[in-house]
């Protein structure tokens, strides 16, 4: 599990009590507002889709047969161009009238979607940008090392290091931020050495080799516009009018430099979505604005391709598969959602859909084996008929520092003291929490109702005897990789939750970063009070579709526990 740090947002106490105050009439999922995804092509998914309508009440007609793969993992590709646009003629029929809210996926329908791979004249100019980028960024990493020379900050140039590759991490995380430090980087050493000059002319007079490597430097990072703005700067500040006019006369002589690349640019408009074109476009540049705009514009163009963190689980890109189009990169906020969030870091975490097309809720009846995935309908059902008792594990480890910043290895594991505190106050639970960094022994945790904890990767602990209707998750990455039995096994925990009896879970096909997980407090807080279904629960407190987190269980279920509150008290 990563912590993707960067700058995140805090609480905001007037969008907290909005949140609260949305009318009820927003949510209440009924049985006709769901459809059921079976995948005709694996044993017993048909079935599986028609016992679940009919111990729910659900339309037979809301079964929606998509021949897929039976592998848990598809293409982009294969989902893109065949899967997406059938469940949209199916999901558009008069019908359906518009009613379904929310998508349910049974076993045999894939669980994850594999990530875009560029082809013919997108992937020329994936390779033009990687190419460009490490050519120019190169060049920046020279340039930093020449100014803070100047600035007398290093030794003399040393050739062998000088002539070894700089390259930016391949990750487009890591190649953003890299690329934000060298930028930043690039500037204050340009500062350094400009002031350094500048005081010695103060002194003595200043080399006139540093001078012109110093001129040098700052045109190949700021362009012909650049060098432009520095005499204009000059022009403001000279009282005499010998200089002005020589001045005005080199600002002129620039202008008549940058207005052909300009145009140019402008010229080409249209084809600057060929490879050739974005070559021209970029030397065009770099002549016009030097490594500062170029460089920023070829780590945005590089996120534009698509290709990069645009794996996905089948459930989360399946909740927009009415959008008309959207960023692959990475994830896209859910207007569903309803709790705080931090700032984007991934370039395609665009706003919320503009568009008017509906977000759906999804969820999966899914496990190791048919009988499993049924359980999961039979368990949710004999789970409403009682107030549900017994013990709610909370496993934190301990953690007590940087608890204010939101999304941090802190924040969470002060989410799940909450999560003791509100289930305490709010339900007759028993409940257990362990705040040390050990996580509950094997055997350790009998007539388990709820369980939220951390942090084990793909290695499951045997603590558990969960009773019918029990719900749980286990904080950490890839902990939903797979759902099936095969060679060699997984230990991932919602699979060996799932063959030990949980009634839902929730888990990552993939690397997730620890804020698109769901804040336990407010997850199981929304559970305990009875006004919201598991799908409306995960949906208000899932950050992101054409993501990695997917929901195991009966979207249905309402769990009513022992000694809970009225509907309708507030959510810490």
């Amino acid at each position: 599990m990563k912590f993707c740090s960067a700058r995140w947002c805090r609480w905001a106490a007037a969008a907290a009590v909005a949140v609260r105050l949305l009318p009820l009439a927003a949510w209440g999922l009924a049985p006709n507002e769901v459809a059921v995804i079976a995948n005709p092509t694996f044993p017993q998914s048909r079935e599986l889709a028609e016992y679940y309508c009919q111990r729910r009440g659900i339309p037979s007609s809301h079964i929606l047969g998509v021949a897929m793969s039976r592998e848990e993992k598809i293409s982009r590709r294969d989902y893109a161009e065949r899967i997406a646009p059938l469940l949209r003629e199916c999901l558009k029929q008069a019908d359906f009238g518009g009613r379904i809210k929310c998508l349910v996926t049974v076993r045999g329908v894939p669980l994850k979607i594999g990530a875009f791979v560029p082809s013919g004249e997108t992937a020329s100019w994936r390779d033009l940008i990687q190419e460009q980028i490490d050519r120019r960024f190169q060049e920046l990493h020279e340039l930093i090392a020449q100014a803070d020379r100047l600035a007398g900050r290093q030794g003399p140039a040393d050739p062998l290091a000088s002539a070894s590759a700089f390259r930016l991490p391949r990750g487009a995380l890591e190649r953003s931020r890299e690329a934000r430090n060298l930028l930043r980087q690039a500037q204050q050493s340009l500062d350094r050495a400009r002031a350094a000059l500048g005081q010695a002319q103060k002194t003595a007079v200043a080399p006139e080799r540093q001078r012109q490597q110093l001129e040098e430097l700052e045109q190949q990072w700021s362009g012909l516009i650049g060098k432009q703005q520095r005499l204009l700067t000059r022009l403001r500040a000279t009282p005499l009018p010998s200089e002005e006019r020589s001045l005005k006369a080199q600002v002129a002589e620039l202008d008549a430099k940058i207005r052909p690349p300009a145009e140019r640019i402008k010229s080409l408009q249209g084809r600057f979505e060929t490879a050739a074109g974005q070559r021209e476009k970029y030397d065009l540049l770099y002549e016009v604005g030097g490594l500062q705009t170029l460089c920023q514009l070829l780590v945005h163009d590089r996120l534009r391709i698509d290709d990069e963190l645009s794996e996905a689980a089948f459930d989360s890109e399946l909740a927009l598969v009415l959008w008309p189009s959207y960023s692959l990169l990475g994830y896209q906020k859910n207007p569903l959602h309803q709790g705080p969030v931090p700032a984007d870091e991934l370039a395609g975490a665009a706003e919320p859909n503009q568009t008017g097309c509906p977000t759906f809720m999804v969820a999966r009846l899914d496990g190791p084996s048919h009988e499993i995935a049924q359980g999961l309908i039979d368990k949710a059902l004999a789970g409403e008929q009682t107030s549900l008792a017994g013990t709610a594990y909370i496993d934190a480890r301990g953690i007590h520092d940087k608890v204010e910043q939101f999304g941090s290895f802190g924040y969470y594991d002060e989410a799940l003291r909450q999560t003791a505190r509100l289930l305490r106050r709010q339900t007759g639970l028993k409940v257990v929490l362990d705040d040390q960094a050990e996580l509950f022994s094997p055997g350790a945790c009998p007539d388990t109702t709820l369980y939220c904890g951390w942090y084990k990767l793909r290695d499951y602990v045997d603590s558990f005897t969960f009773n019918v209707g029990a719900v749980g998750y286990h904080i950490a990455s890839v902990e939903a990789e797979t759902l099936r039995t095969g060679q060699p096994d997984s230990n991932a925990w919602c699979k060996r939750m799932l063959e030990h009896g949980i009634t839902a879970t929730l888990g990552p096909v993939g690397e997730p970063y620890l804020h698109a997980i769901a804040l336990p407090d407010r997850f199981f807080g929304d559970l305990v009070r009875g006004q919201y279904c598991l799908a409306e629960c995960f949906a208000r407190n899932n950050p992101y579709n054409s993501w990695t987190v997917i929901l195991i269980g009966d979207p249905l279920y309402r769990p009513r526990f022992a000694g809970s509150k009225a509907v309708g008290s507030a959510v810490p």
